[in-house]
């Protein structure tokens, strides 16, 4: 476990092998046409993501996005692609096992241009996993 999660009720780490869902909350995150995911996905708020960009793990892509009245699917990840960038984890969250922070993805205006090219990175790695609406 990285020092920086010691005393914060973080986990050991998730096996490299899981596979983290983000939840595209906005239509212009993904090109359903092309599959590809908008950086935007993966640029973190000024107020709420100061712990991290929240994924799902452990769960179905419909599952992930049950929560949201409104969604366009979801993002796929690798956990252990996502630490293959620099600086960048995946941590479980105890309180939630079908909950997890990428860590490492510095808040904007802070170091502008690391957050838009990690954000570009993971918007690579991430594959698009088309979810039907909740029934009305």
């Amino acid at each position: 476990m990285s020092m920086e999660n010691v005393g914060r009720g973080f986990e050991d780490p998730l096996s490299c092998s899981t596979i983290a869902h983000r939840a595209l909350l906005k239509k212009k995150w993904a090109d359903r046409e092309t599959g590809e995911i908008s950086s935007a996905a993966y640029i973190p708020r000024l107020v709420g993501d100061e712990d991290g960009l929240s994924v799902s793990i452990r769960c179905s892509p419909e599952e992930s996005v049950r929560q949201f009245r409104q969604h366009f699917g979801t993002a796929s990840l690798h956990v252990g692609r996502v630490r293959d960038v620099d600086g960048l984890d995946i941590i479980e969250d105890p309180a939630d096992h079908c909950h997890a922070l990428i860590r490492g993805i510095p808040i904007p205006p802070a170091d502008l241009a690391r957050t838009e090219y990690l954000a570009g990175v993971l918007a690579r790695q991430s594959r698009l996993i088309p979810v039907l609406p909740h029934p009305q």
